[in-house]
């Protein structure tokens, strides 16, 4: 039986940039101008925020940002081919960069323990990248027929691939220390879309939310390792970006058209 969810709109904030704290530091995401440095941002005791550190060793625009599960690492990929891997001691340091895509970066994904990453963009690939001995080695690299905007964990063995004008969702699983296409879920919209909204799993919910086109679909995952698309809401254009909270509670977007933010609670 298909689970049924429903979001009830909560307002709208109007022309401001979208901010994400993460562990006290504040990292400014601008979409607006998009820009080839990280800054991190802390909060003094007047609530005047104070620049601590910019990260500056991109030479594109960042498309991409993930952090580890222990907080200590970040990875991000950029227009300009390369994955970064950055470790944190008293300052973030750059630990080690990959250059094994040969078009810009459009999507990041660690497995629970992070210790393996998935990446793709516009040059129609797949990385699979483990880490062997503190050191990031690409290990898999999955051909496509067509490149695609975002690739997500559902646990260790199992990730999805969103194709761009696709109406289907492609799920990859791990046989034989391989990953495989597995099988291919229908969703709605097989549109043009576009980067800046990562798909996430919601463990404890068995949700997916994967934006395709002008829809944000939320895939409920059964028992039986199905899934059934549960709630999709429809948007005027394909420039929606956003993100929904670890808990799914609730779904943020930025709309380019109307250029304002949107914040949706779910009720179910």
């Amino acid at each position: 039986m298909s689970k049924q969810m429903k979001f009830k709109y909560q307002g709208n904030i109007q022309k401001m940039q979208i901010v994400c704290y993460l562990w006290g530091i504040l990292i400014l995401l601008c979409l607006v101008v998009m820009i080839n440095t990280i800054k991190f941002w802390t909060k003094m005791q007047n609530n005047l925020w104070i620049s601590q550190q910019t990260l500056d060793q991109h030479t594109d625009q960042v498309y991409c940002l993930i952090i580890g599960n222990k907080e200590d690492l970040i990875i991000s990929g950029s227009k300009d081919q390369s994955i970064i891997f950055w470790g944190r001691q008293n300052q973030w340091l750059k630990l080690q960069s990959i250059n094994t895509h040969k078009d810009c970066l459009y999507s990041l994904c660690l497995n629970e323990q992070s210790n393996t990453l998935i990446s793709c963009g516009r040059d129609n690939k797949i990385l699979v990248i483990k880490q062997e001995n503190m050191i990031w080695v690409v290990t898999q690299t999955i051909e496509l027929e067509s490149f695609g905007y975002r690739v997500c964990y559902i646990n260790n063995n199992t990730f999805s691939f969103q194709p761009n004008n696709s109406n289907k969702l492609q799920i990859y699983q791990l046989k034989d220390n391989l990953y495989h296409k597995a099988k291919e879920i229908l969703t709605m919209d097989g549109s043009e879309c576009d980067l800046f909204f990562p798909s996430k799993f919601i463990k404890q919910k068995s949700i997916l939310v994967n934006k395709n086109g002008k829809y944000v679909n939320f895939l409920y995952l059964n028992q039986n390792f199905e899934f059934n698309l549960a709630h999709s809401i429809q948007y005027n254009n394909s420039q929606v970006f956003g993100t929904v909270s670890e808990d799914g509670e609730y779904l943020l977007t930025w709309d380019s058209e109307v250029k304002e933010i949107s914040i949706k609670k779910c009720i179910n």
